[in-house]
């Protein structure tokens, strides 16, 4: 029952990704794009042969629903944040699978570039949207939730981002 109900949100996720941001770069967009539309978005800087803004719109996707199920209650969304993103990922091709890759480990890996791409990603700044996709619902954010901490620790946790990118 527990996997039907992930297949269930993950295909009201998908719905809710129909409308894509385009393949914008991160300095264009606002924290107000979901990460359905996110990884819609990827998919067409992938068919653009745009890898490096779609690595950006990929991470920040990961780190949106990172924070997103940090300031939901319920357990079933932290297991829709590894859903989507495997989900997305296999929606690719081989060869374009592997070259989005490539660039993920090119910009998160290398310790030159992340404090850089953290701190882009950063400005997006706390999502802003309500997290519905996440179980299908409107959901409750629990009182006292403090988004601009939950961002930070979101991208010091799912990005590894160093702190000094983060103030």
């Amino acid at each position: 029952m527990k996997h039907l109900v992930v297949l269930v949100v993950l295909a009201l996720a998908a719905n809710a990704g129909a409308e894509a941001a385009g393949c914008r770069s991160l300095a264009e967009l606002k924290s107000d794009v979901t990460p359905p539309e996110l990884y819609a978005a990827m998919r067409t800087c992938v068919a653009a042969g745009e890898f490096a803004r779609a690595a950006d719109l990929y991470a920040l996707a990961g780190a949106e629903t990172a924070f997103d199920t940090a300031r939901v209650t319920d357990p079933a969304a932290r297991e829709l944040h590894v859903a989507l993103s495997k989900r997305e990922l296999a929606r690719l091709g081989e060869a374009e699978r592997s070259a989005l890759m490539a660039q993920l480990r090119a910009s998160l890996t290398d310790s030159a570039r992340l404090p850089g791409k953290c701190a882009e990603i950063r400005k997006v700044g706390p999502p802003t949207y309500e997290p519905s996709y996440l179980l299908g619902k409107p959901v409750q954010i629990p009182a006292g939730f403090d988004p601009v901490a939950t961002w930070k620790s979101a991208l010091a946790a799912y990005l590894h981002c160093p702190d000094a990118s983060l103030r």
